[in-house]
């Protein structure tokens, strides 16, 4: 979920700082790229095949896990509906803000999730063999 939301990141402001370009050449590619790559993306991260109980814990990880196709969809529909204006630029770097605050969260989450599992390694590790 972190690296789909970073590389959702990296398309948006790819997509704001080339703007005057795509709409010169036509956006229909930049949008497929960012429709379709992080919906797919997403979804297959947000899936809930694991036990009932586990969904019900990771629901607000997988609503951030989930922003990428959200804010993809957004970012393809503000290149093919509209043309270069205040209010396309502003939406795209709005979008790439946000971008930046899912991917900082799941990249926190990640982070903690590791140093969790090392220190319950260590701390198994130091118990005395009975």
């Amino acid at each position: 979920a972190t690296f789909t939301s970073g590389l959702t990141l990296l398309a948006v402001i790819a997509a704001r700082l080339q703007l005057h370009n795509i709409h010169k050449h036509g956006a229909a590619g930049a949008a497929a790229v960012l429709l379709v790559i992080p919906t797919i993306l997403s979804i297959w991260v947000a899936r809930s095949q694991e036990h009932p109980a586990t969904t019900q814990l990771l629901w607000p990880v997988r609503i951030v896990a989930s922003a990428p196709a959200v804010f993809g969809l957004t970012a393809a529909g503000v290149l093919v509906s509209a043309g270069v204006t205040f209010w396309s630029e502003f939406a795209l770097c709005a979008m790439a803000a946000l971008l930046a605050v899912a991917t900082w969260i799941m990249g926190a989450t990640w982070y903690g999730s590791i140093r969790r599992q090392r220190r319950r390694s260590r701390l198994s590790s130091d118990k005395p063999a009975e």
